[in-house]
């Protein structure tokens, strides 16, 4: 796992973690905000502070990525497409139906006809 960069995790903190695949980049973002860094997505899956995870990746790791964090307990936010096919959604969907998660298919209006001048 990433170099853990605070170490003052009290009870009532939130535990953030940053996930890159561009170290350099990650790395500098997590030491301006005082997080966690990795560049291994599975590694995250077993910090017991996390409850939620926000998935913004390449498309093709949404289901994945969202299918591992569910099996594990993690509630999941994840950018559009949730999946590449209908076959990975409806797996997906089985999932969070076995396991009780949550899972929410975040989309944004900023080019949508409604929200234009």
């Amino acid at each position: 796992m990433g170099k853990k960069l605070h170490q003052d995790d009290t009870a009532g903190r939130k535990r953030t973690i940053v996930l890159a695949g561009q170290p350099k980049l990650g790395r500098r973002l997590a030491c301006s905000c005082w997080v966690q860094f990795t560049t291994q997505w599975r590694d995250i899956l077993s910090d017991r502070h996390l409850n939620g995870i926000i998935i913004a990746t390449p498309p093709a790791l949404h289901a994945e990525m969202a299918y591992a964090a569910v099996k594990v307990g993690l509630g999941v936010m994840v950018e559009k497409p949730l999946s590449l096919n209908l076959e990975e959604a409806l797996s997906l969907y089985d999932v969070v139906a076995q396991y009780k998660g949550c899972v929410f298919v975040d989309h944004t209006y900023l080019f949508h006809p409604a929200t234009e001048n």
